[in-house]
């Protein structure tokens, strides 16, 4: 039985996954009923550890790319 090749799936590109983001969020925020300084709490505690995580990708990152490029150099 031969068996079918699967073709990479196709990604939604970055653009249409943050506007289709910007509409779940303004949805979310219009249907919790919540007033703007609650709103302007919550979603500043969430910015906050995104934030964190986003600086712990970048750290190691930066460190992937650092490892490699001493290995390039001391390859070649």
């Amino acid at each position: 039985m031969a068996e079918k090749m699967q073709e990479p799936q196709r990604q939604r590109p970055v653009t249409v996954r943050i506007e289709a983001f910007k509409g779940s969020l303004a949805r979310v925020v219009a249907e919790s009923g919540l007033p703007p300084f609650l709103l302007e709490m919550l979603l500043g505690e969430y910015l906050i550890g995104i934030s964190q995580v986003a600086q712990k990708e970048y750290e190691q990152d930066r460190a992937d790319w650092e490892k490699d490029c001493k290995e390039s150099e001391a390859d070649g």
